[in-house]
């Protein structure tokens, strides 16, 4: 069973057994307004049929009206006071069903962070979706650790209730055997199976089976070619586009080259079409010792076009003052500072950015390796 196969495993398990079997059944907790439902209903739909844009497109227009959805329960005189974290939650699934990793990882980090009251059940399985992809990130694999304990802590806290100790301490051990395993043989248990935990019925995540080959096709096109990036000292103009990258069949400028996922061990790279993409050919040797894939002279990369990185992955940063210039390296962050880092494999010195003007260009999805 590859990494990926056992997180989906993971996620599915927790969305049928912990939150829709269990938590989404307590009293007074309420999922959506019918409106809300309705839209989510319709973008997990577009997504397990297969029509990729109808779903990214609902789950932007769900981003955008999260905040203005109103209603009641016809039960009880409550708001659905945890209705905009839910539907990121929702969102962050099916942004992972398209394999947009890094999308899915931000959409549960800002859910995590707008439940009503901090130790609700909710969050505590938000946190575990967000380890479970965070593990398929060698550069966050020990953020997937402590969401993962964060999320034994929430449920381990919600045991002082009487009503929902059993169940609490139930899931809190299945939560610890999955985090010793992980830690102790680099890999989760796979889930129990529970009789006391009816799978049925459930509106779990569906993730449809495709090939890598039909996943690339749908996914990848005409990219901009921009011509040099020094992973040398940084320095590198970004000029105009010098060509057009044929990614489908990774042929760029009539040179073929091997397409490289460094947040996965599958051979599949999937782009969101909710991002821009784009290409630079890498000139110096500081990255030649990254991992878990060597950045070398004549080597692409492949970037998503953002301003925000997380730390540990690759950027394409422009430092002001030096020409509005771009480098790549790894970026850091250590408490309040932040670095950029050389990975050679005589220097490994990092470039601190503290009182810099610096913004990121991209972080890195994929490396090219010329044939």
């Amino acid at each position: 069973m590859t990494v990926k196969d056992n997180c989906d495993k993971w996620i599915e398990y927790a969305y049928e057994n912990w939150l829709n079997n269990w938590v989404r059944t307590l009293e007074g907790n309420k999922y959506l307004s019918e409106a809300a439902e309705n839209m989510v209903k319709r973008m997990k739909d577009a997504s397990r049929n297969g029509k990729t844009e109808e779903a990214w497109h609902l789950m932007e227009r769900l981003q955008r009206m999260s905040g203005t959805f109103y209603g009641t329960s016809e039960n009880h005189d409550l708001n659905y006071h945890d209705q905009w974290a839910e539907i990121y939650m929702e969102c962050a699934l099916v942004a992972y069903d398209l394999g947009d990793l890094a999308e899915a990882s931000k959409l549960l980090h800002e859910a995590t962070g707008n439940f009503y009251g901090n130790q609700t059940l909710q969050k505590a399985i938000v946190y575990w979706f967000l380890g479970c992809i965070q593990w398929q990130l060698p550069a966050h694999s020990e953020e997937a650790v402590v969401s993962w304990e964060r999320a034994m802590k929430i449920v381990k806290g919600a045991a002082a209730d009487i009503d929902k100790e059993q169940k609490c301490k139930q899931v809190a051990d299945v939560m610890r055997e999955a985090i010793n395993a992980a830690t102790l043989e680099g890999s989760p248990n796979s889930p129990r199976n529970s009789s006391e935990e009816n799978t049925a019925n459930t509106e779990a995540p569906h993730r449809p089976t495709r090939s890598s080959a039909n996943s690339s096709s749908l996914r990848l096109g005409f990219l901009p070619y921009y011509g040099s990036i020094p992973a040398g000292d940084p320095v590198a103009a970004l000029k105009r586009p010098e060509g057009a990258a044929r990614v489908n069949s990774l042929e760029i400028n009539e040179r073929n080259y091997e397409l490289v996922n460094i947040n996965r061990s599958e051979q599949e790279i999937n782009l969101a079409r909710s991002h821009d993409y784009f290409l630079m050919k890498v000139k110096g040797d500081s990255m030649n010792d990254a991992s878990p894939v060597k950045i070398e002279n004549g080597d692409c990369v492949l970037l998503r076009d953002t301003r925000e990185a997380y730390n540990g992955e690759i950027v394409a940063a422009v430092i002001a003052g030096e020409g509005s210039e771009a480098t790549l390296k790894r970026y850091l962050v250590e408490g309040t500072d932040k670095f950029l880092k050389f990975e050679n494999v005589q220097d490994k010195k990092k470039v601190p950015l503290n009182g810099k003007n610096y913004y990121i260009q991209g972080v890195v999805v994929a490396i090219l390796k010329p044939q």
